[in-house]
């Protein structure tokens, strides 16, 4: 018995189901809240909230 072989990628049906999603605009990531003032008191029990790292250069 033949193996079917793996599809890749995106069909047309994939495309369209995603395509009403705009790109984010620089207003839209300034209006975007943090996961904190959406839910507050959800982060309880997942430990503490830590500064990210400043990204340095791979090269530095």
């Amino acid at each position: 018995m033949k193996r079917a072989a793996a599809k890749k990628g995106y069909t047309a049906r994939d495309m369209r189901a995603v395509s009403e999603n705009p790109e984010w605009t620089r207003d839209d990531f300034a209006r975007a809240k943090t996961f904190d003032e959406v839910c507050p008191g959800m982060r309880k029990g997942r430990g503490p909230k830590v500064p990210r790292r400043k990204r340095t250069s791979a090269t530095g």
